[in-house]
């Protein structure tokens, strides 16, 4: 990786993949140098590159916007923040479809019943999901399958771990424990278990009864999705998910 801490010896590069910034001036003076995809930040927070920015600790990092496609044309599932995915996905000019999600008074049984109707419509395909929280931490397009398991049900793009994985590759750890369905590549016969087999009424949040399951679920190294800051529909108040970035320690 071309690296370049500002205020220390570094090798010399036309082009970086990853900068870190001593304070906004250096920003303007070394953004034109990070490549495509290639990762900016700094100490405390900036407000250069607007809310396009992700909170780590007391650092802040910004993901420069590439060119490229994705293996698989996302579906986006919206329900409250249409407007932050779609913006999301035309950063990176992202083709995908909106999928509208169902409201209940139970956000995780709404969210439940969103999926399965999905399935439904979607059989017989493998399919990209985001919800509509969803924000890059790295460039998407450089997501592959290669050196993934052929026995994969499941290839989550980011979690919440619970515990550590098992290593694979360096692409891929298999998953032992995790939540959360922000960004998540499902096998065709993954979803045709969850429409035959989950049943949202229950009130089992579908990230949980996906983690009870005797699954193959693996998990990309490092992660490449987030869960955007804002109003959860799930929670029914804002949040936000610094320890879901935090957990891609437990990768190893």
């Amino acid at each position: 990786m071309r690296s370049l801490e500002i205020g220390t010896p570094m090798t010399v590069h036309d082009q970086y993949d990853y900068i870190f910034v001593r304070d906004e001036s250096d920003i303007e003076r070394y953004y034109s140098r990070l490549s495509e995809g290639g990762i900016i930040a700094g100490h405390g927070y900036t407000k250069y590159f607007g809310d396009d920015i992700t909170r780590v600790e007391k650092n802040w990092l910004h993901v420069k916007p590439a060119k490229g496609k994705l293996l698989f044309t996302p579906i986006i599932l919206t329900l409250n923040r249409t407007k932050e995915a779609v913006a999301e996905m035309d950063k990176w000019g992202i083709d995908y479809e909106l999928f509208g999600g169902i409201g209940h008074k139970a956000g995780h049984i709404g969210c439940g019943k969103s999926y399965v109707s999905m399935f439904y419509k979607y059989a017989g395909r493998d399919l990209l999901v985001f919800e509509d929280d969803v924000k890059f931490i790295r460039n998407p397009f450089t997501f592959s399958l290669n050196g993934l398991p052929d026995d994969w049900d499941v290839v989550y793009l980011g979690a919440n771990l619970k515990d550590y994985c098992i290593f694979v590759n360096d692409k891929f750890c298999r998953v032992t424990n995790a939540w959360t369905t922000h960004a998540i590549l499902w096998n065709k016969n993954m979803t045709e278990r969850v429409r035959k087999e989950y049943d949202p009424e229950k009130g089992v949040p579908i990230d949980e009864w996906l983690r009870r399951q005797k699954a193959n679920l693996y998990i990309t190294k490092p992660f490449y999705a987030t869960q955007r800051e804002g109003y959860s529909a799930i929670e029914k108040m804002n949040v936000s998910y610094p320890m879901l970035f935090q957990t891609q320690n437990r990768l190893v």
